[in-house]
């Protein structure tokens, strides 16, 4: 499986990353989805780890984008919450479709589990 994270924050890629290696071949990151569609370019991304907020970007904007480049990935969304808090900041990547939604910092664990369930869809 090919996963794509976009985080603007390098420690945050580099952190999940590792959280993947020893799971997945193809793991690609960037931090914006514009990088991200063309470091992928040449492959399928099946499942998007996705941090909600992006610099200049507003969180619906984001995710609509993601779902228009990737249109058959399924998205995680992650977050640390913002101004806002990440529970309302969830609950809208929810609804709008995101396979499952992670508030930061989270868990190898739980970042495994969450990535198998959406691989066995």
């Amino acid at each position: 499986a090919c996963v794509l994270i976009v985080d603007d924050n390098l420690i945050v890629r580099e952190a999940v990353r590792r959280m993947l290696a020893d799971e997945y071949d193809t793991i690609l990151d960037a931090p914006d989805l514009e990088q991200g569609a063309l470091a992928s370019a040449e492959l399928e991304v099946q499942i998007l780890i996705l941090d909600l907020i992006l610099p200049n970007r507003e969180v619906t904007a984001n995710f609509r984008d993601a779902r228009r480049r990737f249109p058959r990935a399924k998205v995680i969304a992650i977050t640390g919450g913002g101004r806002t808090g990440p529970t309302s900041l969830l609950t809208v990547a929810r609804q709008l479709g995101a396979f499952a939604v992670l508030q930061k910092p989270f868990r190898r664990l739980a970042l495994l589990e969450t990535l198998r369930r959406a691989q066995s869809l």
